[in-house]
């Protein structure tokens, strides 16, 4: 078993120069380019790795000794690739057939339980916080240019541990932007995950809470409990010793939730709770839970598009049900459902692929 050393769980990020007053452009800018604009981000950093990848012997092998000078040249000439073409060259352990830079490794279950392993640069690590911190922000502005999460705000995160990438996200987050977890990140990927979840809530039940960032069906599960709690404490069958459980800070916060629910003519749910200005939903289900996070947390859940392999690729913008694409993390080309088809049939087959420039909307 690799060691934290063998992943470099200790990479560090730079601290970020947080500025209120510009945040919402630096970290959420990216949605008002051009397509051109796009593309020609897209080409510029595409060159730029396939010059840094060149002389290894991973770029040898995946540009087939061949040097592409330009984008156009490069999907000319170079095949597609699926992680089994990495595999020998993605080992945490010899890493000499990578470009010589310090890595930061991840990974996430593969076939038959094995784990893939994706090395990060500090560049990569670092864009992909900023990019993240676009979508906190997003998940929790009520109008275009809001700005209310930052240094200081905490967030509860119930994700997986390191090396998984939502673990390092906890650590980079706080070293990055001081974005303090409910629970210490330290602390937290020692725990069982369910047992991170409770404690999750019930230390947020006690403090406030900014951000909320769970798998869907877990901000389900928890407000409908919270719903079975309040109706079985309306009904009196909660015991004494089980509101004795409760901190004074959380009677507190117990009893602002049932005022708000009052005063708004409906009954509490957890959304009155624990408050938090903002829920990021994770797992291929969101979409099916979308409408019960909102009755039970009083907000849908915004959206993240992200792979252990590609980082944060994509944010759902505000106000809006689609994702927008940032040109930083991945090169995009998108493969037409009739090129599809051949590729399937044809392994060999060369299928032409269209750059967001040729995207038809539809």
């Amino acid at each position: 078993m690799l060691s934290a050393s063998d992943l470099n769980y200790h990479m560090q990020v730079p601290v970020a120069n947080w500025d209120r007053d510009t945040a919402w452009e630096r970290f959420t800018g990216f949605r008002n380019l051009t397509v051109e604009q796009f593309c020609e981000i897209q080409e510029q950093l595409l060159v730029e790795q396939i010059r840094t990848i060149g002389a290894s012997k991973l770029g040898m092998r995946l540009l087939r000794m061949s040097k592409p000078r330009s984008a156009e040249e490069f999907r000319e000439n170079i095949p597609f690739t699926t992680y089994a073409d990495y595999t020998k060259y993605l080992d945490p352990v010899a890493r000499k057939d990578l470009p010589s830079f310090e890595y930061m490794w991840v990974h996430t279950s593969g076939a038959q339980a094995r784990y893939k392993y994706v090395p990060y640069t500090r560049r990569a690590y670092t864009r992909m916080l900023d990019i993240l911190m676009g979508g906190f922000l997003l998940s929790t502005a009520r109008e275009q240019g809001e700005v209310r999460i930052g240094p200081g705000s905490t967030i509860m995160y119930n994700v997986p541990p390191r090396p998984y990438l939502s673990g390092f996200v906890a650590f980079g987050m706080e070293r990055r932007f001081g974005l303090k977890g409910i629970l210490e990140p330290a602390v937290a990927e020692h725990m069982e995950f369910k047992t991170k979840i409770r404690t999750n809530f019930e230390v947020a039940m006690e403090n406030k809470v900014d951000l909320i960032i769970s798998m869907t069906s877990v901000l389900v599960t928890a407000g409908a409990q919270f719903d079975d709690s309040m109706a079985r404490r309306k009904s009196g069958k909660k015991s004494r010793d089980s509101r004795a459980k409760l901190s004074w800070r959380a009677k507190m916060k117990l009893a602002s939730a049932v005022l708000k629910a009052g005063l708004s003519g409906r009954r509490p749910r957890a959304g009155d709770m624990w408050d938090p200005k903002g829920i990021i939903g994770w797992g291929v289900d969101t979409p099916v839970f979308r409408d019960m996070v909102k009755g039970y947390w009083g907000m849908a859940p915004h959206e993240i598009y992200a792979c252990t392999e590609g980082g944060v690729m994509g944010v759902q913008s505000k106000g809006a049900n689609g994702m927008v694409f940032n040109p930083y993390m991945n090169y995009l080309e998108f493969l037409p459902a009739s090129e599809s088809t051949k590729l399937i049939a044809d392994p060999a087959y060369a299928a032409q692929t269209r750059l967001l420039s040729e995207v038809v909307p539809g």
